[in-house]
Parts: C-alpha cells; structure tokens; sequence
C-alpha cells in the first residue's frame, strides 16, 4: 500500500481526508449583517456556521451597521468568530 494511502482515513460523512493536513481556516468578507440586506447576510451566517461545524474554523469580517441585524448566535454558538 502506497505511503499516502496510510496518512487517509475516513471521517464521519464518508469522505476521505489526509491526516497531515491542518483544517482549512475560512474568512468570509461582507459588508454587514444588517436584516435588510436579506440574503447574503443570512447565506454568510449559515455557511460559516457549518463549515466550523464540519471542522473549518471560519472568522466573519464586517464592520457593524447600526439597525436591526440577524441573529447570529446560533454561528457563535457553532464556534464561528465574529470581528
């Protein structure tokens, strides 16, 4: 059996993935957060939050808007950061 063969092992979903390899880290941009600008904000949040539940750790970058915005604790929850 080849030596990269032996470095792979199955995870959870089926998938393989190499053991030498460190998680991904995922930073998602975007403008803001704000409940009006409808789906990217809701897109960002929900993506962020599992690619950190599938094992990428993810960082949302925004600068904060005054008004209402969507709930983001299920995200935070999840583990993903927020600046």
């Amino acid at each position: 059996m080849p030596d990269h063969e032996n470095a792979m092992q199955t995870v959870r979903d089926g998938r393989r993935r190499d053991k030498r390899l460190k998680p991904m880290r995922i930073a998602h941009v975007i403008a803001g957060l704000s409940a009006e600008s409808g789906g990217p904000s809701t897109v960002c949040l929900e993506m962020a939050r599992w690619q950190t539940l599938l094992g990428a750790p993810c960082t949302i970058l925004t600068v904060r808007h005054e008004g209402p915005s969507f709930d983001v604790q299920p995200a935070l929850n999840a583990g993903v950061s927020l600046i």
